[in-house]
């Protein structure tokens, strides 16, 4: 504290915009100073040795909102120091193009696991009600997306909405109990806690999601989509029948969750700590490994990736054409652990929460694809320069991860 009204007397503040020739200058080395600018800052400069930031403008364009991100970036020696501040709003934005930017990466990786190309599968972007990708969307079309060896899952919930957590408890009670009303019973809980139904009726399933609600920030897991998409599989001959797994935990340490007839120990999720009271954002409910815990021990499961995962359920001749349906009994109290405390807190639910997520095997009818909120670019009219010796190379691209 000592030193800060010496740092205080040399701080310069330079408006850095399309109209002000005032520039940083960066040949007398320590400079201290405050930059004010719009897009010249957010777009086109770096500035060296930044150590906090505040965005107190709104972008609505997906690409200037990117720009902005590089502002994220580490300082040594920096690291205690709060470097970005910003307005609610803005942070959801970001949080929005994070799952943008992870969904394109999965994408990507489709084109080399499956041998595919741009304008055989164009890269989706999602969109978001308020936000634009970009000021020029004129080869962008609405595509037509499918559930096809996705998993989704919730990660929103409404902790102080006792009304609507209860609901949920009691849709999957009824869900639990429909199933073993039908004479399906469980197999042994598997070594991480997992308990399965196998063979239960699309009609059971689909009647759960149309009663289980899923908070608003959630649209993958729409149950008109999903009701849609599964009622086109079914006419293929797909999906008519599902695996249903309850996660519970291992032990009663946490409590316990009564679905038809049978208790289930809670599970632990805490949420991020930056969320609001309304609102609780747990990030990943589901483990990679889950998306198989109907046909593979979770120890081997464990070991494998997220592309070897999903080609292995398509490849089980009992998964291959069944959905995965999980139900997450989650500790209303659950605290995060030493390791996360700086970004989480304990969830602070009124009542006990139900997880849900969804697996779906791949190789999808194309007529089953259901609209979604996404774009792509129209590439079927596109030039296309690529030797036949470079399709040669790519079609011998090995599908090890």
């Amino acid at each position: 504290m000592d030193h800060l009204p010496a740092v205080l007397d040399r701080v310069g503040v330079v408006i850095d915009n399309f109209r002000s020739e005032d520039r940083l200058d960066y040949s007398t080395p320590g400079q201290v100073a405050i930059a004010v600018g719009g897009n010249t800052l957010s777009r086109g400069l770096t500035l060296e040795g930044l150590t906090v930031s505040y965005f107190v403008r709104a972008a609505k364009a997906y690409d200037t909102l990117l720009q902005m991100a590089r502002w994220f970036g580490f300082r040594p020696g920096y690291e205690d120091l709060p470097r970005i501040w910003m307005t609610d709003e803005l942070r959801h934005w970001f949080r929005h193009l994070a799952t943008v930017e992870h969904e394109i990466r999965l994408d990507i990786e489709r084109y080399e696991s499956e041998n595919l190309t741009p304008t055989e599968f164009g890269v989706r972007i999602r969109t978001h009600p308020t936000l634009r990708i970009t000021a020029k969307m004129g080869a962008a079309l609405p595509t037509y997306a499918s559930y096809g060896g996705r998993r989704v899952q919730t990660r929103y919930f409404r902790p102080k909405d006792g009304e609507w957590l209860r609901h949920n408890v009691e849709a999957a009670d009824g869900f639990v109990a429909r199933v073993r009303s039908a004479g399906i019973e469980p197999d042994a809980a598997l070594e991480n806690g997992a308990v399965i139904f196998r063979d239960v009726s699309a009609d059971d399933v689909l009647r759960f999601l149309a009663d289980y609600r899923v908070h608003p920030d959630s649209p993958d897991l729409d149950h008109e989509l999903i009701e849609k998409y599964v009622n086109r599989q079914r006419r293929s001959g797909h999906l008519e029948f599902w695996n249903l797994a309850i996660m519970a935990a291992t032990t009663d340490t946490h409590g316990t969750v009564r679905l038809g007839s049978m208790d289930f120990g809670r599970i632990v999720r805490s949420k991020l700590r930056d969320e609001g009271v309304e609102r609780a954002d747990i990030k990943t409910l589901m483990s990679k490994d889950h998306r198989a815990v109907d046909f593979m021990a979770p120890s081997v499961a464990r070991k494998k990736g997220e592309i070897e995962l999903a080609k292995a359920r398509d490849l089980d001749p009992d998964a291959r054409n069944k959905g995965l349906i999980l139900l997450y009994p989650i500790d209303p109290h659950s605290e995060p652990d030493a390791a996360n405390k700086a970004s989480r807190r304990a969830l602070d639910a009124v009542d006990d929460v139900i997880g849900l997520a969804l697996v779906f095997p791949g190789h999808p009818d194309e007529s089953s694809q259901v609209r979604q909120t996404y774009v792509a670019v129209d590439l079927t009219d596109a030039d296309v320069e690529v030797e036949q010796a470079e399709f040669d190379e790519l079609a011998g691209v090995s599908d090890d991860d």
